[in-house]
């Protein structure tokens, strides 16, 4: 069983970390494991949990429109 971190997670999701940092603040997502490796923690999601974060963004997350960008008025007239 492979494990996620939250750079992967997000990158899985196509969403930013701070989204899922926020998301783990709300308590909206369950936070991931901890584990220390060489006295570094390390936060990792199963298959099984990364599956319920796509299932969360799918029902709660909504896309921002971009901006659109002002068209310039056409000098060559």
């Amino acid at each position: 069983m492979r494990n996620y971190s939250i750079t992967e997670t997000a990158r899985e999701l196509g969403i930013q970390r701070a989204t899922l940092y926020e998301w783990i603040r709300l308590k909206r997502i369950p936070a991931p494991t901890a584990k220390v490796i060489s006295r570094v923690r390390f936060r990792f999601w199963t298959e099984e949990e990364l599956k319920t974060l796509k299932k969360y963004k799918a029902e709660h997350y909504q896309k921002k429109p971009s901006r659109k960008r002002k068209q310039t008025p056409n000098m060559t007239e």
